[in-house]
Formats: C-alpha cells, sequence, structure tokens
C-alpha cells in the first residue's frame, strides 16, 4: 500500500473513531429560526448570532429561514419553527390571543431580548411632494405605495398608521394610486426603477434597503405628529424614537418616530439545557451581539429577560437568575 493510500485510511479510521465516541447527548441539534425577509436586517441579524452560537456550541445548530414580525409567533407556537425574532406586543399578543391574533397561542416562551430599537420609517421620494403624513392624506396624494408583504410586522404598523388617519390601501386606489406588496430586495428596485415612490419599513437605521434608495433617488423620511406617536406607545407598547439627522443621504434633520426593540422567542419544547445555552451564549458575548448593528449597540445582557412580553423559557430563565438578573 502507497504512503498516501496508508494516509487517506488512517485519517478514514480516525473520522469514524471520532464519531463513534462523541457521547449521544452532545450531536448536534438543528433549530429552525424564523427572522426577516431575506436580506433585511433581521435576517442578517439572526445569522450572526446563529454563527456566534454555533462557534461556542457546535452542538447547536441554527439554520435561519425567512419570516416576519406578525408571523412569526404562530409559527413558533406551532414547532413550524422552534425559535424566531418578534417584538414584545406581538409576543404578548399572540399568546393571550388579542387583536391582531384570533387565538391564543399558548406554546410560546422568550429567550432574550433588548436587541436595539426598529424605528417605523415612512419614506417617500422627494419629486412627490409630499412633506408629512398629514400633508399626504390631505392632499390625497395618488401614491406609488411600495408596502411589506402581507403577515409582516412592518405591514401590519403600516396599517395601523394609515387606520390613525382613518385611511387605508383603498383609499389610496381611490385617489389614483397603487399599492403592491413586497419583499425589501423588490421594494428597492420598484423605486429605483421609479414604479413606486414610497415605502414604510420597521428595521434599524442606517437600513441598506432606505440607504441605497437614497443614491439613486432624493428621498424624504416622515415624522410622525405627536398625536400618532402617544397614539402608538399608549395602544400598542411602542418606544419613543428619533433617526438622527445625516443617517441617510439627504436627511438633514431628526426624524421622530416610534420603535420596538427585537426579542428572541422559543418553543415551549426547546429542551431547557439548550434554551439555557443559547441564553447564555448571548448573555457572556455581549460585545459580539452590540456588534451585529448599529442597532445593537445599547444590548444591556443584565436586562435581556426584561420586558419580552411573554414568558421566559425555563432554561433562559435559570440562567437569568444565575447571574443575579
Amino acid at each position: 500500500m502507497s504512503t498516501r493510500r496508508r494516509h487517506l485510511v488512517y485519517l478514514l479510521f480516525i473520522g469514524v473513531l471520532s464519531l463513534l465516541l462523541i457521547p449521544p447527548h452532545v450531536q448536534a441539534l438543528t433549530l429552525k429560526a424564523a427572522a426577516g425577509g431575506t436580506g433585511g436586517g433581521w435576517y442578517q441579524a439572526f445569522s450572526q448570532i446563529a454563527q456566534l452560537i454555533k462557534e461556542k456550541e457546535p452542538s447547536i445548530n441554527i439554520k435561519v429561514v425567512p419570516g416576519g414580525g406578525l408571523a412569526n409567533p404562530p409559527r413558533v407556537n406551532s414547532g413550524e419553527v422552534q425559535l424566531g425574532f418578534a417584538f414584545p406586543p406581538f409576543v404578548n399578543a399572540a399568546s393571550k390571543g388579542k387583536k391582531p391574533y384570533d387565538k391564543k397561542h399558548p406554546n410560546i416562551r422568550t429567550i432574550a431580548g433588548g436587541f436595539g430599537l426598529n424605528p417605523l420609517q415612512f419614506v417617500v421620494t422627494k419629486d412627490t411632494g409630499i412633506t408629512s403624513i398629514e400633508d399626504l392624506i390631505k392632499k390625497k396624494h395618488p401614491l406609488k405605495f411600495a408596502a411589506d408583504r402581507v403577515g409582516t410586522t412592518d405591514e401590519w404598523s403600516t396599517r395601523t398608521v394609515l387606520e390613525f388617519y382613518k385611511t387605508s390601501y383603498e383609499d389610496i386606489k381611490k385617489w389614483g394610486g397603487k399599492v403592491m406588496h413586497l419583499g425589501y430586495g423588490d421594494i428597492e428596485t420598484q423605486i429605483k426603477d421609479r414604479n413606486a415612490d414610497a415605502t414604510f419599513v420597521m428595521i434599524a437605521p442606517p437600513a441598506s434597503i432606505i440607504t441605497s434608495i437614497s443614491i439613486s433617488r432624493p428621498i424624504r423620511l416622515l415624522s410622525f405628529s405627536k398625536k400618532l406617536r402617544d397614539y402608538l406607545v399608549n395602544e400598542w407598547s411602542f418606544s419613543l424614537a428619533v433617526i438622527k439627522g445625516g443617517t441617510y443621504k439627504g436627511q438633514d434633520e431628526d426624524v421622530e418616530t416610534v420603535a420596538l426593540f427585537t426579542v428572541i422567542m422559543a418553543n415551549k419544547d426547546v429542551p431547557d439545557d439548550v434554551a439555557y445555552k443559547i441564553a447564555k451564549i448571548i448573555a457572556d458575548n455581549p460585545d459580539r451581539i452590540r456588534a451585529i448593528s448599529p442597532a445593537f449597540k445599547e444590548f444591556d445582557p443584565s436586562r435581556a429577560g426584561i420586558g419580552t412580553g411573554g414568558k421566559l423559557h425555563p432554561g433562559a430563565e435559570k440562567l437569568y437568575k444565575e447571574k443575579g438578573w
């Protein structure tokens, strides 16, 4: 037998032996995690969290799949996915069967939260002449509106804002405008190609979709009035937020809006030790978490188990108690 062949046989033997020696309890467990639209901030963020967890704990493999803030809680509840991103009000509403959900979803637990604020961003191109949401409604502007996909938190938030003004997609169509529901990538393309002149997203700034659009077409971010902000804060548990001037090309002034922070949900049947390990990796590596996105820079692990909108998973709760949090 040649030296090279003996070497290959040796490597094969070592590989098989190593598999036989791995105890069953450390065999890799694959979990599906619903994030946001492919290419969006949520998708990228959860992918990086998954990489961190795999690096620190090879027995846990997280496969990130597309999702949406409104659709993710029922998917986690049913076990279609075992993990998912969401916002506290929707975790709470889904668990209790409150609007916008029509039944209780009792299998949702949470692992960690506080992953940055995701502001609502109402973007119009400057050539529309629109300077405020009130201006849009008053003038009944024939807006070519590229909304997010139905079932996403972005789209639900869009409808909630329009409903505050007693306006709907049908009204926009009656004004001579049009409404299309697309993913982030297609929204960007449609506005760049001048098939749309406005969008509404809930994403941490600077959002790549808005940055890219602003390079091709001058844009304006519309500030939310105090009445609208008060309504969203008091009725839907949003938080006040400001998008600083200079965040996007041509946006020179601060824009007042509202936002929600992100939480990680888990199905109640995720093993306690797995939820514990995930929570521990996140808590023990705050600098890595903060480096994921500018929106995560204020992440505080000591508050990760607070205000998540739902019951903590027992594994995560154990970790926070051990930490004294």
